[in-house]
């Protein structure tokens, strides 16, 4: 039996209401303490501009490649392999600098760090992940360095031009945490 036209419309307004709640719940920002969906590269390009140099060469995203502060779930599952927590304190926070270069890269690309003078070694863990954290590769040192460099190569169909990819790493030395954050890469078509 058909419902009367007054309560056909409530119960769509209900269903319009439930539905805007629901997406509405769902755009939440990196900073966020809870999961998010999609990655948010921020305003403008969304990533530094560097030569394949480390120099810069143009603007760049004040929010890459510097220590991160709190992680989002999605995030911190990344690298629960460590069994580091990751939202804790760091240790000689400031004393660790990271770059991701050439950016936009071709074909591969290159994240180093190293340790300011009198900074303790330290093993990194790197992840790169596609706009909705899919890890795609994951490299971490060897041992236990103040300066390291990782090259990867993304040249496989993984990495599609034109888009950009986080790259998330952890500094820790055992249990102790030294540094975390990310930089945005982006990938470009050979010229």
């Amino acid at each position: 039996m058909p419902l009367p036209i007054p309560l056909r419309s409530f119960g769509l307004s209900l269903l319009t209401l439930g539905a805007s709640l629901a997406l509405g719940s769902c755009s939440k920002s990196d900073s966020d303490a809870s999961s998010s969906l999609f990655i948010n590269f921020g305003p403008g390009a969304g990533h530094d501009l560097r030569t394949g140099t480390n120099l810069p060469m143009g603007p760049t995203d004040p929010t890459d490649w510097k220590l991160d502060g709190k992680w989002n779930t999605t995030e911190q599952k990344l690298f629960q392999s460590l069994g580091l927590d990751l939202n804790g304190p760091v240790q000689n926070p400031n004393k660790i600098y990271t770059a991701g270069y050439p950016n936009p890269a071709v074909g591969q690309f290159r994240f180093s760090y190293s340790s300011a003078q009198n900074a303790p070694a330290v093993r990194c863990k790197v992840v790169v992940v596609n706009q909705v954290y899919q890890p795609l590769i994951e490299a971490t040192s060897p041992g236990l360095s103040p300066n390291q460099e990782f090259q990867f190569d993304i040249s496989s169909s993984s990495f599609k031009r034109g888009q950009l990819y986080r790259v998330y790493y952890v500094m820790y030395n055992g249990t102790t945490l030294y540094h975390k954050g990310h930089g945005d890469i982006k990938v470009e078509e050979n010229h």
